[in-house]
Formats: structure tokens, C-alpha cells, sequence
């Protein structure tokens, strides 16, 4: 029996019906499906004290078996656990290390950190055995002591923790700011121009973990507040999360795609102190403005003036065009129209989390996505899988406009070479290829959706160096290569003959008397392509192994 300790989830904290709540029922409902479809699930972490189990990491995976155990009998499934070894401040230290999630609140996130305090631990040794600095874990301790009011604000994102302490510290409760009255002010040319002639690396404190906290007296911050509303304001693009409330937790259909190692790193890496301007948004601007030019023309193309006009041209006859119409609104489709969307999003709430995306197009119910991307991808079949998963996931987002069963991929090469298509039967023959795809079935889809999200759920807390590896799949390994030199490969440059099968290699050679056949591992090509790869332990191992692709 695993026992429970009372207040052992901060969940609790500021929602003591927290298990009665709907999102912990839509979470602990994904587990049991996980469960009962034999789906991997990561083990309960137990802590043993004076031969009590006590659950130490899991309580949603653990009310997730007693259900089952309830319908089915408690020798249905058993439970997969792990035994955490350590004291109860190192039990402390290892939920706190992966607390750097949305999952978790300011207050709770204090909660944490004070666990070991209460023990004995000074602030110094919760800073160096969890990845916070010194002077943000003194900020949420300090914040445990503001009234119960202005921690509910805090929590809600109404207050900065910033704004709390210093009103609290100065003021009591009654001059409490919001971030809504730190960006009211317009004025923002000359301070902005102040701010940037202010800040320097004098002003910023380094993390235990490399990054850097800087800290702005409250002018800056509102300029700063301002420029960053501003340059939101001129852009157009319809960000995924713009309406959502604040804390929610928002997934794209294209990073559901990714690892479970990946997601929860992004996450982490991409978390930034409450208040402060995220540093790399600007350049994501800039990014995905670029990565997005070749679906703006295709759009524009669609939308033009002279559509009928042009059309025409490529020999679509005028009793077709008159029936297509772009982007329609629902009353204005009837039986004759043929229908062609555009760049919709679509975000849909399930198992706690709002799932968004936005595809390419739809063109009479069938979906089309516009890949710039390798001919390696086209020749591999490396994403194959990816492009079913995602634009199944487009169709479970909107059933009304994707009705067909199936997509096509239109692919545009970044690297195409000619004499490559003509020499390599398997290589793309044009610069472009459409490639179709069948979609997995709606109910397959949202099972696969909630899978997912709930090993992301079961993941965040847990330390780097113990999450889930990327398998090679999602490594983008290439195959294992066996070489046949006729010659010595030290003397020859490039192998006489490949095969894929070392069987077949080695016949080769007994066939030909003479020469060697070299083995040469296939390496991975994702991780050069990944942000979090710096901070991943997986990465850095097989960098050391020369496992990396060039």
C-alpha cells in the first residue's frame, strides 16, 4: 500500500478541491487510458521511511491504477514503481529541480522551496541543489509571507511577484500594481532610449545554471512593457496563445510531434522569470516572419484580385472557378461550392491543456501543408510519420473543413540538385513533389493526443538526466552502413561499393577474393537542429561518442 501524505501535493495550496476539479479528472482519465492500452507509462516513485511506502512523485498516476484497481480488480494491472533513496531534503531537492514549468505556480514553486528549509537546509544549499539563484529563492520564500489575497492575484498573473514584494515590503497591500497599469503608458520613444543606454552586463546577477537575471527599477520596466506591446501590436501574426488566459497550458499540434524529452526541455528553457520580457521573442518575430513568406505567397495567390483571371490561364474552366470560394463562411457553403481555406487556426481544450495549430490549406476538404524542406527528407521518409500525426491532429482540430481521409504534402526542395535526379531513381525528379498521406482515424487521433499530453504531465518534475532518451526515430539516425573496400581504406578514399546488409557486403567480398568491408553506425541528424540540445545531457554523451551527425 502507498501511502499519501497530507499536503504532500501543492497543487493544494490555493485549490483544496483540487482532485475534484475537472482538470485533475481529465488528467487522471488519460492516464487510465494509457494504462488500459498497455501504452508506457513512466514508474510511481516511492520513498520508503521505517517500512511505510510513501509516494514520493506520481499521485496522479497512483489515483489512476486505484480506479482501475476499483473496476477491474487489484490484480488487473499492476503498478510499476521506482524507489527514491535519499533523505527527505533530497526528496525535497528532486521535486524542485524540474519546477521551472508552467505546470507550476509562483506559490507553489515557494512551497517547494521552503520544504527544505524547514529542514535545516540554509538558502545558499536550496540555491545550489535545485538551479536557482541565492536571490530568487529568498523572492519566493519572502513570497509565502504576502496576505492571501495578493497571492491569489499573484498566481492569477493580475500581480508580478516583483510588484507583490515591493508593495508589500513598502506599502502593505494597498498600492498593489498590476501589469495591466505597468503597461498603460504610451510614452515610449525616449524612455525605451534611456533603458537601452542603462542596461549593461554590470546590472545583471549570473544564475548557478549560466543565465542571467536582470533586474529594472520600475521606469524601465514600463518602458520596456511598452516597446514589447508596441512591436506585438505591428505584427499580424496570430500567435498561438494570444487569447489565451494567463497560465494556461497551450501545446502546438507540431510540437506534440516532438520527443517527450524534447517538449518538457523546451518548456524549461523557454520559462522566464515572471514580469520580464521573454529575450528571444523579438527574434522569433523575425523567424517565423521569414519561415512564414512562402505561405503568405500562397495565400496572396488565392486571395488576388485577378484569381478568376489566372486561373483560367492554368486551364481551370470558368463553370469550376465560379464555384470556388476562399475562406467561406459557413452559411455560404451549399452542395455546388468547392471550397479553399487558408491559414485557420483552431485551439481546442482536452485533458487540461488547450491543443491549437494552423494549417496550410484545404482545398475541397482535402488538407494540403507547403513543407520547404531536404530532398533527404523525400528519399528518407524521415518525418512520413510526423506529416500523418500532424495533419491528423489539423483534422481532429477541424472536422468541419478537413473531411477527407487523406492529405498531400506539397514539398519544395531547399537543396535540389539536377544531375542528382537524374542519376538517383530514388531522388525527387522536380524541385517540387506532392506526396500523399493517409490520416489516422479522429478517435485514434485524440488518443494519441491525450497519451501524449499525460507522459508530458508525468514528465515535467522529473530531473533532466532521468527523462525518457530520444530513440533513434526521433534522432533522425541514419541506417548502418557497410563498406566494401577493393582496396585498403586507408589508401582508398571512397568505398568501391555500400551495402545495408553486412550478410550481403561480406558476400561481396568472398565473391571478389580481395578487400575489407568497414562498418560504419549511423549517426543522428536531429539533435543539430534542436534548441535544447546544449542543456541536454543525451546530446552532450553522444557528442562525446562521435554519435553526431556532421
Amino acid at each position: 500500500m502507498i501511502v499519501v501524505r497530507e499536503g504532500h501535493n501543492v497543487r493544494d495550496l490555493l485549490e483544496p478541491d483540487y482532485w475534484n476539479s475537472d482538470k485533475a479528472r481529465a488528467k487522471i482519465d488519460a492516464i487510465k487510458q494509457i494504462i488500459l492500452a498497455g501504452s508506457y507509462l513512466p514508474p510511481i516513485s516511492v520513498q520508503v521511511i521505517d517500512s511505510v511506502v510513501y509516494l514520493h512523485d506520481g499521485e496522479h498516476r497512483l489515483r489512476a491504477y486505484q480506479e482501475i484497481h476499483k473496476d477491474y480488480g487489484e490484480d488487473s494491472w499492476p503498478v510499476t514503481v521506482t524507489e527514491f533513496v535519499g533523505n527527505d531534503v533530497q526528496a525535497d531537492y528532486a521535486h524542485v529541480n524540474a519546477n521551472k514549468s508552467d505546470a507550476w505556480t509562483p506559490l507553489q514553486i515557494a512551497e517547494l522551496l521552503h520544504r527544505p528549509i524547514e529542514k535545516g537546509a540554509t538558502i545558499q544549499e536550496v540555491a545550489s541543489n535545485t538551479g536557482y539563484s541565492a536571490s530568487t529563492v529568498s523572492k519566493y520564500l519572502k513570497l509565502r509571507q504576502i496576505p492571501l489575497s495578493m497571492k491569489k492575484d499573484v498566481d492569477s498573473g493580475k500581480l508580478s511577484i516583483q510588484a507583490a514584494l515591493d508593495s508589500f515590503e513598502n506599502k502593505g497591500t494597498k498600492a498593489a500594481l498590476s501589469k495591466e497599469k505597468v503597461v498603460s503608458n504610451s510614452a515610449i520613444n525616449k524612455r525605451v532610449l534611456s533603458v537601452m543606454r542603462d542596461i549593461n552586463f554590470d546590472l545583471m546577477d549570473k544564475e548557478d545554471d549560466g543565465m542571467y537575471t536582470m533586474m529594472f527599477t520600475e521606469e524601465q520596466a514600463k518602458a520596456l512593457q511598452e516597446f514589447y506591446k508596441h512591436y506585438r501590436t505591428t505584427d499580424d501574426y496570430d500567435y498561438e496563445q494570444a487569447d489565451l488566459p494567463r497560465g494556461a497550458k497551450y501545446i502546438s499540434a507540431t510540437s506534440l510531434l516532438k520527443s517527450p524529452r524534447q517538449i518538457i526541455l523546451n518548456k524549461r528553457l523557454s520559462q522566464v522569470e515572471d514580469g520580464l520580457i521573454p529575450p528571444n521573442d523579438v527574434i522569433d518575430f523575425f523567424a517565423s516572419r521569414f519561415g512564414t513568406s512562402l505561405h503568405d505567397g500562397i495565400e496572396g495567390a488565392w486571395t488576388h484580385k485577378n484569381l478568376a483571371q489566372n486561373l483560367r490561364k492554368i486551364g481551370i474552366p470558368p463553370s469550376v472557378i465560379s464555384r470556388i470560394k476562399v475562406n467561406p463562411q459557413p452559411d455560404e457553403i451549399d452542395t455546388d461550392t468547392i471550397p479553399v481555406f487558408f491559414e485557420q487556426r483552431a485551439i481546442k481544450e482536452i485533458a487540461g491543456w488547450h491543443v491549437g495549430g494552423k494549417f496550410d490549406a484545404v482545398f475541397d476538404g482535402i488538407l494540403n501543408d507547403f513543407k520547404s524542406t531536404s530532398t533527404y527528407s523525400y528519399t528518407k521518409g524521415v518525418n512520413d510519420i510526423k506529416y500523418i500525426q500532424q495533419g491528423s491532429i489539423y483534422r481532429w482540430l477541424n472536422p468541419d473543413i478537413v473531411t477527407k481521409d487523406f492529405m498531400n504534402i506539397q514539398m519544395i526542395f531547399k537543396d535540389w540538385m539536377r544531375t542528382q535526379s537524374l542519376n538517383n531513381s530514388a531522388y525527387p525528379k522536380a524541385p517540387v513533389a506532392e506526396v500523399r498521406f493517409n490520416l489516422m482515424p479522429i478517435h485514434e487521433t485524440e488518443l494519441f493526443i491525450k497519451s501524449k499530453l499525460a507522459i508530458i504531465d508525468d514528465l515535467e518534475l522529473v530531473p533532466e538526466e532521468e527523462l525518457p532518451w530520444c530513440n533513434d526515430e526521433e534522432l533522425w539516425r541514419s541506417d548502418t552502413v557497410y563498406k566494401y573496400y577493393k582496396k585498403s581504406p586507408e589508401t582508398q578514399s571512397r568505398a568501391t561499393k555500400n551495402f545495408n546488409d553486412l550478410s550481403e557486403a561480406t558476400a561481396h567480398r568472398l565473391k571478389e577474393g580481395v578487400g575489407v568491408v568497414v562498418e560504419v553506425l549511423g549517426k543522428a541528424k536531429a539533435c543539430n537542429y534542436c534548441a535544447t540540445a546544449p542543456t541536454c545531457s543525451q546530446y552532450k554523451e553522444m557528442l562525446e561518442n562521435d554519435d553526431i551527425a556532421d
